[in-house]
């Protein structure tokens, strides 16, 4: 039988072909209808899943026992944008808007100190997000550390820019419950142009691992980043499905957190 020339077998080939190229390239969900430029704590009481097959290959701690180097996570000083009510994830807007306000830049004053207690004389390295509210907390707490003495370096790092919200960016942060949603129903959902969780647990990753292969040991690196990026990357640090991220212990403005690697072995948390 032939379908305008073409044989129904050649057209089963081909399907059969394609079905398998699928299979091979989906085996990490990572979204890329969304630009990339628009893209812990073990204290925490809940109970997760361990992470799936797709999961895996996006979370690049996951078969990582140790790391050399010692990472908090500090999260930005309340911003104007939090003042505002609004999503401001777009670094065509936010890298040059929505800096940190009055109380924001107390709060970042305070985590530097904090900081200086914590790193008990290790070099540290502040790696932040090119997000200006991101930048000017760094900024704040490298001075606060130089004010004491302490040589710290601060380097920015776009992977750790906040997570892409697609439609809903520069609207009502009441629209971050709809997104959550659907994380928990799929972390690899892209619904209304936002970056899936499984894109940010992958460039989140990256760049810890990136960073620990730069020294050997006895460094302190602090990654300054935003609300969801840090929620997904400490669920990646306790090896659990990314979807389950808002069931990790919220990090406040201006929070710092240690992050600690959970073991590899590891199903649940009591």
């Amino acid at each position: 039988m032939t379908i305008r020339g073409v044989s129904t077998s050649l057209i089963l080939v081909i399907l059969l072909f394609t079905r398998s190229e699928i299979d091979a390239f989906s085996r990490c969900k990572i979204a890329t209808v969304v630009p990339f430029e628009h893209q812990v704590s073990l204290r925490t009481q809940k109970t997760f899943l361990s992470l799936t097959q797709d999961e895996t290959s996006c979370n690049l701690l996951h078969n990582r026992s140790a790391l050399c180097n010692t990472f908090y996570a500090l999260r930005h000083g309340r911003s104007l944008a939090n003042e505002a009510g609004i999503i401001a994830a777009s670094p065509d807007v936010a890298c040059s808007m929505y800096g940190l306000s009055s109380e924001g830049f107390e709060q970042a004053k305070r985590a530097g100190g904090q900081l200086l207690s914590a790193s008990e004389g290790q070099k540290v390295t502040l790696v932040s997000s090119d997000l200006l509210r991101a930048v000017e907390t760094a900024t704040t707490v490298q001075k606060s550390l130089q004010d004491a003495g302490c040589a710290v370096e601060l380097t920015l790092d776009p992977r750790l820019r906040e997570r892409g919200f697609g439609i809903w960016d520069g609207q009502s942060d009441s629209n971050y419950p709809r997104v959550w949603k659907n994380d928990e129903i799929d972390s690899s959902h892209t619904i209304d142009g936002v970056e899936s969780v499984d894109s940010v647990t992958q460039r989140a990753t990256s760049c810890v691992i990136d960073l620990d292969k730069i020294y050997s040991g006895n460094h302190v690196f602090v990654l300054v980043a935003h609300g969801d990026v840090l929620q997904i990357l400490q669920t990646a640090f306790l090896k659990r499905q990314g979807k389950f991220h808002r069931q990790v212990e919220h990090l406040e403005t201006a929070q710092l957190r240690l992050l600690e690697l959970a073991p590899t072995t590891a199903s649940t948390l009591s």
